[in-house]
């Protein structure tokens, strides 16, 4: 068992880190959606067991609206987009 760690963007922190995955053998893409400002990704790569991370992007929200994260991955394209806004329940 291994603990990733969100990496400069993301906050380990932050209780929505691991809120959106998406898996594909050796690929896995972490996303924590936005808090009004800012969404991000981080992907992942499995090399001799170990998930190492491999790149990071940030998503603007719109307007300072919170918004959901989709995201798939299929064996090295990820796609990783925003959704509708989150809804206060």
């Amino acid at each position: 068992v291994q603990a990733l760690e969100a990496g400069e963007h993301g906050d380990s922190d932050n209780l929505q880190f691991g809120t959106c995955l998406a898996v594909d053998g050796d690929t896995l893409v972490v996303g924590s959606p936005s808090d009004g400002w800012v969404s991000w990704a981080s992907i992942y790569r499995r090399e001799a067991g170990i998930w190492q991370i491999k790149r990071e992007f940030t998503i603007d929200a719109v307007m300072g609206i919170p918004t959901e994260l989709a995201m798939d991955v299929s064996g090295r394209t990820v796609v990783v987009g925003r959704g509708r806004p989150a809804l206060s329940r």
